[in-house]
């Protein structure tokens, strides 16, 4: 307990290092929603509308990485105050897609609301969900409305919402919604609905990977925690929202941080899944329509 609270007494004489940036287009013009990993998961940041970001605890000699949709995901070594561009990727083919006429509905997924959270802490992770295409009407095939179990400690918390197609490996591929779709979600513990027909997103043959991306914005700040990692005074905040999730059998879920894709089983460890500790995967239910 002593040290503790000797931690926190010093803590605003603690000076950390850092480094800030811009991101910014091919034309300069700033990007805002970037997520920045340290590749070392020490820390993470999201750029504001200026394009600017700040990385706590990282240095020169580490290796960001930058990931926003749309463009190429970039991995470097950045100095203070650095302006780094983002190349977008090439555009799609894009198909002609009729107005959805939404008279007839298919929900998919089983998610309540259940006393498991998943917490970002100070990381920008994605966490995707996967819905097979398995509809026998082939007629409803848009993408209608998401609801998402939330629990947010903040009254003005956003997070993004992300849409990507299925690999034909199961992974997840490329984002079927470029602009982003930023949700405000109710404050406490409560399922959110999201309309999705006026982006017009048909379902893939594949399937789809419904995602939840966190932004480390001052909105979503909820307080500064204060712990050592080994003898290191390490000071940092934790982000809002939680996303509520549920005990699955078998998770065919996704993280996404510092630029690669993992399966959700990959971090849970052994010993923990010997002791017994639950699969989970993220609360989300997809609405289809026609």
């Amino acid at each position: 307990m002593k040290k503790w609270c000797l931690l926190f007494l010093i803590l605003p004489n603690l000076i950390f290092s850092q480094i800030n940036g811009v991101v910014v287009d091919e034309n300069n013009k700033p990007l805002s929603y970037v997520n920045i990993w340290n590749k070392d998961l020490s820390a993470g940041a999201t750029s504001n509308i200026e394009g600017k970001f700040l990385v706590e605890k990282a240095t020169e000699k580490d290796t960001l990485v930058l990931s926003l949709a749309g463009y190429e995901t970039r991995k470097l070594s950045v100095k203070d105050d650095q302006i780094i561009k983002l190349k977008k990727k090439e555009k799609q083919s894009n198909q002609v897609v009729e107005n959805p006429e939404n008279k007839k509905t298919l929900t998919i997924g089983k998610s309540i609301r259940q006393n498991l959270f998943f917490s970002p802490g100070n990381l920008p992770w994605i966490y995707a969900k996967y819905f097979k295409n398995d509809s026998s009407d082939t007629s409803i095939s848009y993408l209608n409305k998401v609801e998402v179990f939330i629990r947010s400690n903040v009254a003005n918390a956003t997070f993004k919402l992300r849409f990507f197609k299925a690999n034909l490996d199961g992974t997840p591929g490329e984002d079927l919604l470029i602009e982003p779709l930023v949700v405000h979600p109710v404050r406490d513990n409560r399922k959110n609905t999201i309309n999705l027909l006026e982006y017009k997103i048909k379902m893939p043959e594949t399937g789809v990977f419904v995602g939840i991306e966190w932004l480390l914005t001052e909105n979503n700040r909820i307080k500064l925690t204060a712990f050592y990692k080994g003898e290191e005074a390490i000071a940092d905040y934790r982000y809002a929202p939680d996303l509520v999730c549920n005990q699955v059998e078998e998770s065919n879920a996704y993280r996404y941080v510092a630029g690669e894709w993992k399966k959700n089983n990959e971090f849970i460890k052994k010993t923990e899944l010997d002791e017994k500790k639950p699969i989970i995967e993220p609360a989300i239910n997809l609405i289809l329509s026609n």
